[in-house]
């Protein structure tokens, strides 16, 4: 995956999701536009319902931030949705070894 983050294809977020052990609904969206996706056992801490649905297109940076609260609200912490998303955080640079 690129460097981006949040990530800025749809099958790019689903990636992410499935890495971090949600399921997707196939019984639930509208074919290919839209794609749902529900973990199992765990409830959002938000008012939120209880899927994250991933459209067929992510044109605002804005929605695919709030994509990202979303998952965050199912108890991951950023850095773990970071990680699933193949974007490594890392440090702030000054203690790095070059070895």
């Amino acid at each position: 995956m690129g460097g981006h983050f949040p990530p800025t294809k749809p099958k790019e977020f689903e990636r992410c999701l499935l890495r971090l052990g949600f399921t997707r609904n196939y019984r639930v969206g509208q074919g290919d536009h839209v794609a749902t996706y529900s973990y199992p056992g765990r409830t959002p801490t938000s008012p939120q319902m209880p899927f994250i649905t991933i459209p067929h297109k992510m044109d605002d940076p804005d929605f695919r931030k709030v994509l990202v609260k979303q998952i965050v609200a199912f108890g991951f912490t950023k850095n773990e949705v970071m990680d699933a998303c193949g974007k490594r955080s890392k440090g702030n640079g000054r203690n790095r070894r070059l070895n």
